[in-house]
C-alpha cells in the first residue's frame, strides 16, 4: 500500500506537477472573494484545469481582440464538465471547431443556480466584454427540498480562509476512478439516503405533480438574469436543458440515475423530475419569446440518449459532441449575431 501511494504521488508530480506532499481536492478549484464564489485562477485538480481568470480553457485577455467575437457560456456542472474526457466538454469542443477570431469562454461553476449567475454576471463577467452569452440553466435545482427565499441573493462575498485539506490517499482515489460499485448496491444506498430525508415528513410533503410554484421561480429567476445581461448591451441565447430519460420511457423510477438524482431532490419521483425538466424548457422558451431571443434546443437532440449521459444530467463524450454540434449550427448562423432574433 505504501509503495502504491508513493508511486501515485511520483506519477502526479512527473506528469501534472502536483507537489509530492500536497493533498489536492476538488475544492482547490474554487475561491471566494468580493465577487463571491468562482473559479480560482490557474487552479488544477485531476483533469480539470482553469485559466488565468479561473475559467475552463486556455489563458485569455481581459478584453477580446479588436474585431473578434467573444462568447461566454454560463452554466453549472453540466457545462463545466464531469464525465467527459479531458477537453471534451461541449464548450471545449465548440472552441476547437470555431475560427480563431471567435473566442469561446466557459465561465461555468459547479452548483451555480440562476440567482447566483445574476450576481456573477453583474459583479464579474460583464467586465470581460462578451458579444454574446449562452445560458445553459439547471432547472432541477428548483426541485430541492427547500428553495432559496425569493428576495435573497445566493452569492455572498466571503473572507473565509481557504480550506485546509487533510491527508488523503491518492492511490485510493485512482482505484475509485476504475472500480465502480455495482448499481444494485448503489441504488440500495441511495434509497436509504432518500428514505432518511422522508422521516418525520407529512404524507403530502412529496410532490404529487409538477410543482407550478417551482416552475414560476425558475422562470422568474431566468427572466431576471436575462434582463440584467441585456441591460448591459449583450446578446443572449438560451439553451434547453437535456436529461437522460424521455417523457414516455417506462420504469424510470427503478433506475440508478434517478435514485442518484433523488438524493438531491427527495420530494420528486423520477416521473416528476422528467416532467419538471420538460415544463422548465417550455418556461425557458417563454422567456426567450418575451425578449426576442434565440433558443438552441439541445434537449431535442440529446434527451433520451442513454449513452449521452454519465448520470441523469451530465454528459459523456458522446453527449457533449451532440450538444456542441447543435450549438455550432446556431453560432454559425449570421442571425445569431443580430440583436432581437426570433426564437428558433
Amino acid at each position: 500500500m505504501l509503495g502504491s501511494e508513493v508511486g501515485s504521488r511520483l506519477d502526479d508530480w512527473a506528469f501534472d506537477r502536483v507537489p509530492i506532499f500536497a493533498n489536492p481536492a476538488y475544492e482547490d478549484l474554487i475561491t471566494r472573494d468580493q465577487f463571491g464564489r468562482h473559479g480560482k485562477p490557474h487552479a488544477h485538480f485531476k483533469k480539470w484545469h482553469l485559466n488565468n481568470f479561473g475559467f475552463r480553457g486556455p489563458d485569455m485577455d481581459l478584453k477580446p481582440a479588436i474585431g473578434c467575437r467573444r462568447i461566454l457560456i454560463l452554466g453549472a456542472s453540466e457545462s463545466f464538465g464531469l464525465y467527459e474526457s479531458p477537453d471534451q466538454e461541449y464548450p471545449a469542443l465548440l472552441r476547437k471547431g470555431n475560427p480563431s477570431c471567435i473566442e469561446i469562454v466557459n465561465t461555468a461553476v459547479v452548483g451555480m443556480g440562476l440567482r447566483t449567475m445574476k450576481d456573477y454576471w453583474q459583479s464579474r463577467l460583464k467586465y470581460y466584454d462578451p458579444d454574446e452569452v449562452l445560458i445553459y440553466p439547471s432547472p432541477l435545482f428548483y426541485l430541492a427540498d427547500e428553495p432559496a427565499p425569493q428576495n435573497q441573493s445566493v452569492t455572498k462575498p466571503s473572507s473565509a480562509p481557504e480550506p485546509v485539506h487533510t491527508f488523503r490517499f491518492r492511490f485510493i482515489d485512482r482505484l475509485h476512478t476504475f472500480l465502480h460499485m455495482p448499481d444494485v448496491i448503489q441504488i440500495r444506498r441511495d434509497k436509504r439516503a432518500v428514505e432518511a430525508q422522508l422521516v418525520g415528513k407529512p404524507p403530502d410533503w412529496m410532490f404529487a405533480s409538477v410543482p407550478a410554484d417551482r416552475l414560476d421561480a425558475f422562470q422568474r429567476d431566468l427572466d431576471s438574469l436575462v434582463e440584467a445581461i441585456i441591460a448591459d448591451g449583450r446578446r443572449v441565447i438560451l439553451i434547453t436543458h437535456a436529461i437522460r430519460f424521455g417523457d414516455n420511457e417506462e420504469n424510470i423510477d427503478d433506475s440508478f440515475p434517478v435514485w442518484e438524482g433523488r438524493v438531491f431532490t427527495p420530494r420528486a419521483t423520477g416521473r416528476i423530475i422528467i416532467g419538471f425538466n420538460s415544463a422548465a424548457n417550455e418556461r425557458l422558451r417563454a422567456v426567450a419569446e418575451k425578449y426576442g431571443m434565440r433558443v438552441i434546443d439541445v434537449a431535442s437532440s440529446v434527451t433520451g440518449c442513454h449513452k449521452c449521459f454519465g448520470d441523469l444530467v451530465h454528459f459523456t463524450d458522446q453527449g457533449a459532441m451532440r450538444v456542441a454540434n447543435k450549438i455550432k449550427i446556431t453560432l454559425q448562423d449570421p442571425r445569431s449575431m443580430q440583436a432581437g432574433n426570433a426564437v428558433q
